[in-house]
C-alpha cells in the first residue's frame, strides 16, 4: 500500500486463491486505512506495520506490528521476534534432564519450578529469530499514539484536501486522489507531473531552488539497486519506471503543517508551473 492508500485488494486475493499463494500486506503507510470496509492488515494473510518516526504513528523512532488471521502462526511470529524463546511446556516436564529428575506434588504440580530452566529455545520450521523486541516505553508511546490516530489522520486528510483545492486546474499537475470505497490516510502527498507537459526534474528543481519547497522521491524500482543487480535481479516494469523517474515527487506532509506552510506550498507549485509554461513556449 503506497502513500496512505490501499491497493485494489480483491484482484490480488483472487490471484492468490487461484494459485494457492499467501498475501502479505505492507501496511507501513496505511495504519487506519480501509478498502471496501476492510482495514489495512486484515485482508491478506499477514499485515506488517511500521512505527518509524516518519510514519503516521511512531514508537520513538523504530518499531512495528504484525497482524494475522492465522492463529496457528502467532506463536512462531512471537518466537522469531525474540530469539526463539518460549516457555517450558509443563506437560513435557516429567523427564530426566542432566542430573535432575523432576518431582511432582500430589496435585500434579512440580516442586522444583526452576528445573530445568525458565524458558526453552525452539526453531520455527528451521528458522531462527533475533532480538526484534521494542522496549516497554516505546510500546507505551505507541499505545498513546494509537489513541490519537484518528485525530492525526484527520489533520493529514485536511492538509491534503487543502493542497488539492489550491492546485486545482493547473495543467500537467495532479494531486492526491481517493477512490470511492477507500479511506486514504495521507501518509504522503504525491504530486504527479504529466511528462507531456513538464519535465519532472526541471519542475522539482524550480520548486526547490526558486520557490523553497523541497520534495523527495519515493520509491526507486528495487531492481535498479546495485546490491540486487549483483544478485542478478533485473526487472521490466515500465509503469513503475516512468512513475519514479518522470512523474512523481512527494511534498512535505505531516499533521503539524501550518496554514502558512500549506499556502507557501500551493503558491510554489503554481509559480513553478507558470514559470515553466512561459519558458517552454
Amino acid at each position: 500500500h503506497y502513500g496512505g492508500l490501499m491497493c485494489d485488494m480483491d484482484p490480488i486475493m483472487d490471484i492468490a486463491k487461484r494459485y494457492k499463494l499467501y498475501v502479505l500486506e505492507d501496511c507501513a503507510h496505511t495504519p487506519g486505512a480501509a478498502y471496501k470496509g476492510r482495514m489495512a492488515g486484515s485482508v491478506g494473510d499477514v499485515g506488517v506495520f511500521s512505527f518509524h518516526s516518519l510514519k503516521n504513528i511512531t514508537t520513538c523512532g523504530e518499531g512495528g506490528m504484525i497482524t494475522t488471521n492465522h492463529s496457528e502462526w502467532v506463536e512462531g511470529i512471537e518466537a522469531l521476534r525474540c530469539m526463539n524463546l518460549s516457555h517450558w511446556d509443563a506437560s513435557q516436564r516429567d523427564f530426566q534432564m542432566g542430573p535432575y529428575k523432576l518431582q511432582k506434588f500430589v496435585d500434579g504440580k512440580y516442586s522444583d519450578y526452576w528445573i530445568p530452566g525458565h524458558y526453552d529455545v525452539k526453531d520455527i520450521n528451521g528458522y531462527w529469530g533475533n532480538n526484534y523486541r521494542m522496549n516497554e516505553i516505546q510500546a507505551a508511546v505507541g499505545r498513546a499514539q494509537l489513541k490519537k490516530l484518528d485525530m492525526l489522520t484527520q489533520k493529514r486528510q485536511e492538509n491534503v484536501r487543502y493542497i488539492n483545492e489550491g492546485i486545482k486546474g493547473i495543467k500537467g499537475v495532479e494531486g492526491v486522489y481517493e477512490p470511492a470505497g477507500y479511506k486514504h490516510v495521507c501518509h504522503l502527498y504525491t504530486l504527479c507531473i504529466d511528462p507531456k507537459v513538464f519535465n519532472r526534474d526541471e519542475f522539482l528543481r524550480v520548486l526547490y531552488r526558486e520557490e523553497g519547497v523541497q520534495s523527495i522521491l519515493h520509491y526507486q524500482p528495487t531492481y535498479h539497486f546495485t546490491a540486487l543487480k549483483k544478485l542478478g535481479i533485473t526487472g521490466n516494469c515500465p509503469v513503475a519506471d516512468e512513475f519514479f523517474y518522470k512523474r512523481e515527487m512527494n511534498l512535505p506532509m505531516h499533521p503539524r503543517l501550518t496554514k502558512q506552510q500549506l499556502d507557501d506550498t500551493i503558491a510554489g507549485i503554481r509559480n513553478t508551473a507558470m514559470k515553466l509554461s512561459k519558458k517552454n513556449k
